[in-house]
């Protein structure tokens, strides 16, 4: 493991076994954040951040603003994903790991979900957008049933379906 440090590498890329007494942070993804000119200029995504939006999205040539672009990066390090809980009152957004099932979107939003889930209603984001509502998504055929081991993919509008 040394070897591998001293040869610049970083402890969430060693593949040999990390002994228990490291801390958790030691080994997750390294997300550098530069300011200035080689990377984000804070001093003007503060001027910015003080326009409306369309003027300061005319300032950065229709590219996100720092705070999104850092968002995304840290997001895509992390290896997670959004799903959505969507009522006629609410929506949610939850972030999961990529891979990560029903059973384990269920768990993020409450253990009782989760001990007494029974299936998942499941619709893209933007079919469902398309539609006007989940009844009118079920009628074009856009939304279906999951079980508990249903991979959840990043966009999933998901209707969970539970008994405690």
């Amino acid at each position: 493991m040394l070897a591998h440090v001293d040869a610049g590498g970083e402890l969430a890329d060693y593949t040999g076994e990390l002994p228990g007494e490291l801390e958790p942070l030691t080994t997750k993804p390294l997300l550098a954040i530069v300011n200035g000119p080689a990377g984000i200029d804070l001093k003007l995504e503060a001027e910015l951040a003080e326009l409306p939006d369309e003027e300061a999205a005319a300032f950065r040539d229709g590219s996100e603003s720092a705070l999104d672009e850092i968002a995304g990066r840290l997001a895509r390090a992390l290896d997670l994903i959004t799903f959505f809980t969507a009522g006629d009152k609410e929506t949610r957004a939850w972030t999961l790991r990529r891979g990560e099932t029903a059973l384990d979107a269920a768990e993020t939003i409450h253990s009782d979900i989760a001990r007494g889930f029974i299936r998942c209603e499941v619709v893209r984001w933007d079919d469902l957008v398309a539609a006007g509502g989940h009844a009118e998504a079920a009628r074009a055929g856009k939304q279906r049933l999951e079980s508990k081991p249903y991979v959840v993919e990043d966009g999933d509008v998901l209707n969970i379906r539970f008994n405690v």
